[in-house]
């Protein structure tokens, strides 16, 4: 564990983002930098090589929102029994 250089974490990255999308390339680097941190808390190593390493920017997605319009053609679409559990349970959480 401690003989890891940062060559082979370049490495190992250069595989994974051949075969992984950069969400799963940034959470897979998260836990590896969190458990060399812990190994690093615990003594057993002494210097966590992950420390350094940067996750990918992720994008943001863009999410599309109704408006007032298309909600209003959504919810006339719906059965009146299913929209009434479904305000009411909107209501609910609030």
């Amino acid at each position: 564990m401690e003989n890891i250089t940062h060559e082979n974490i370049v490495l190992f990255l250069e595989s994974l983002y051949k075969s992984q999308r950069e969400t799963s390339v940034s959470r897979i680097l998260s836990t590896l930098r969190t458990f060399y941190r812990y190994l690093v808390r615990s003594d057993n190593i002494v210097k966590n090589p992950f420390s350094k390493i940067k996750n990918p920017k992720l994008q943001k997605k863009h999410i599309d929102i109704l408006n007032q319009e298309e909600a209003v053609k959504f919810l006339d679409s719906i059965p009146t029994a299913t929209k009434n559990i479904s305000i009411y349970s909107i209501r609910r959480k609030q």
